[in-house]
């Protein structure tokens, strides 16, 4: 279905993931999706865990960004965040990560502001779809499923023809818990036709879609049983470690670097490890996904 990939472009920004004291079990113990969000005016912000599935007996580091913008240290300081934030929007109408990190400012005690002032970072650019898959991604951070949903549906009607819409759609159908749904979604990005351009941009996503259709397909069969999807693609696919990073912007290449616990990088220029670990295709055009799997994680002593 995809043509051969893009050739590789200079990276600009790289994601590093560190998997530490990993324990080895037969069930796919870990997954987790990672969105780097890219702001409009290129700074890259919100690299976050959102999803897992399973318990684990091992630990992901992410860095996490530091947040020393002026906005942040006046509101801080502010008796009354909130009226700050209303006098301070004025200067920042136009600037979607003063959004973001007022809303992450908030929502770490009170919920309802932090998803008002990410309603109005909607209304900035009405159907801008990458400002709304960056909301999406942030709503499903904060377990918000409802909303989710709703804003990842209207990413897919305006942009069908990119699968990572409906890959978007049917991760949040998922959170939902319409699970049949979820997988008629997921399947049906293998089975429609694509334009040459997203087709060569995409090579590969099969790889990340068959992962995810047949965990969905494990975790919930009697909910997906009368979903039909080809027998050739449904098998047991077991990991413990499955890493997932997705992004919200075209013409951008964001890498997914993870290190294992022996040290060993696995990224685009080493895409196999000595314990196991692999990454898929490197995309370089976005939105991604790219994806780290380790069948059998190692113990290590600490």
């Amino acid at each position: 279905m995809y043509a051969a990939a893009n050739s590789r472009v200079a990276n600009a920004t790289s994601s590093e993931v560190v998997l530490e004291d990993i324990s080895s079990n037969d069930a796919l113990k870990e997954s987790v999706t990672v969105n780097a969000v890219q702001a409009l005016e290129g700074r890259v912000a919100g690299v976050q865990p959102t999803s897992t599935l399973g318990s684990t007996t091992g630990k992901i580091s992410i860095p996490e960004i530091k947040e020393d913008n002026a906005y942040l240290k006046e509101l801080n300081q502010s008796k009354d965040p909130y009226k700050s934030y209303l006098q301070l929007r004025d200067q920042y109408m136009g600037t979607p990560t003063f959004y973001f990190d007022v809303a992450n400012f908030f929502q770490k005690g009170d919920r309802q502001k932090a998803l008002l002032i990410l309603s109005a970072l909607a209304d900035l650019q009405i159907e801008n779809a990458d400002l709304y898959k960056t909301i999406s991604y942030k709503l499903r951070e904060w377990g918000d499923v409802d909303n989710a949903l709703y804003i990842t549906a209207k990413v897919l009607k305006w942009r069908p023809m990119d699968p990572q819409s409906h890959r978007d759609y049917a991760l949040a159908l998922q959170d939902k818990g319409q699970y049949k749904e979820a997988l008629e979604q997921l399947y049906g990005i293998l089975t429609q036709s694509y334009s040459p351009e997203a087709a060569n941009r995409d090579d590969g996503i099969e790889e990340i879609l068959v992962m995810e259709i047949n965990n969905l397909i494990k975790l919930q069969k009697s909910a997906t049983a009368k979903a039909a999807v080809e027998k050739k693609l449904v098998a047991d696919l077991p990991v413990d470690i499955r890493v997932v990073l997705n992004w919200n912007s075209q013409n951008t290449d964001i890498d997914l670097w993870v290190t294992d616990p022996n040290g060993e990088k696995c990224f685009y220029s080493n895409p196999a490890t000595a314990i196991g670990g692999r990454l898929s295709n490197d995309f370089t055009g976005g939105y991604g996904p790219e994806q780290f799997l380790l069948k059998k994680s190692i113990e290590r002593e600490i």
